[in-house]
């Protein structure tokens, strides 16, 4: 499902370019980061592969926003991958969590007719240029309006939201555990969404709304940890490759800024893989969960 929709065959076939692109994007990232570190140490062979996938990418931007990967481009790619080193390299260079992922599967990619999978189209970013709304059914007769709103978009937003959100029962945060070494803006990527949710649930408008705390890329965060320890990022935190505790220490960093007292239902998930049921299973019995408490607290039924 994207944008609340089950997908067909038209339409995955039809974000083949996208996923694509998002390929060739994972690629830049490696290229720079090839540059920052020294193209004096690559092998030969892998100065010509970088001028390649340059060039290619050269002719993509100018072709339009059409994307395709070729075998011989995405065996380039996944060879500059490879010089570039393992994972503990990922957040010195800050590339793209997921980078990893689009390269192995890179030639499967670039095959003739080829159409996303689920994991393709889960793994791939969908690009929201303000507010999204989409809507669900939970259950045969519980039928859900989800506006979905990106972190740069929230300030913006934030005047309209006495319109917008004034029957607001719930809310969903969405927040990756790997983000914990990322930076963005020159900022770490944590701390700004722990900012974010604080902002956000402790707002005057949320005063009756409970909201369910999703901890996404687990399986990221998992792979991640023994390479980039979190203590080196959070002094505070000590008790090393440990993903539980690793995992309870970043939700009380988040658990923290609720002044306003609100109900929060935290919860880990791993919806980046298609096959993994029960974190989905679970997020949906508490999001339940949560509509039918504020339901009877509007009806006065319950405190």
């Amino acid at each position: 499902m994207r944008g609340g929709e089950q997908l067909g065959p038209d339409a995955r076939f039809a974000l083949r370019e996208s996923v694509c692109a998002y390929v060739l994007k994972c690629a830049e990232d490696v290229l720079s980061a090839l540059e920052e570190r020294d193209l004096a140490a690559m092998a030969p062979v892998n100065l010509v592969r970088r001028v390649q996938v340059l060039e290619y990418q050269r002719k993509a931007r100018e072709a339009g926003p059409a994307a395709v990967l070729t075998p011989d481009i995405a065996s380039a790619i996944c060879e500059l991958w490879k010089d570039l080193g393992a994972i503990e390299r990922v957040s010195q260079f800050r590339l793209r969590d997921n980078a990893g992922y689009f390269f192995e599967h890179a030639s499967r990619m670039a095959a003739s007719g080829y159409t996303p999978t689920d994991g393709d189209i889960l793994k791939s970013p969908t690009k929201n240029t303000g507010m999204r709304e989409s809507s669900f059914h939970l259950g045969p007769s519980l039928r859900v309006v989800a506006f979905e709103i990106n972190e740069s978009q929230w300030t913006g937003l934030r005047k309209k939201l006495s319109q917008v959100f004034e029957d607001m029962t719930s809310i969903i945060y969405c927040t990756a555990l790997s983000d914990y070494d990322a930076v963005l803006y020159a900022e770490n990527k944590m701390k700004r969404s722990i900012d974010l949710f604080e902002s956000i649930i402790n707002s005057r408008f949320f005063a009756r709304t409970a909201v369910l705390l999703a901890f996404t890329k687990l399986d990221v965060f998992t792979a991640k940890l023994s390479k980039v320890p979190l203590e080196a990022i959070c002094p505070d935190y000590e008790d090393g490759p440990d993903v539980a505790a690793a995992t309870k220490f970043i939700q009380q960093a988040f658990l923290r800024c609720n002044r306003a007292r609100l109900s929060v239902y935290p919860v880990v998930t791993q919806a980046t893989d298609p096959t993994s049921t029960d974190s989905f299973r679970k997020t949906n019995d508490m999001f339940q969960d949560t509509l039918l408490r504020n339901a009877l607290k509007e009806a006065n039924i319950v405190d």
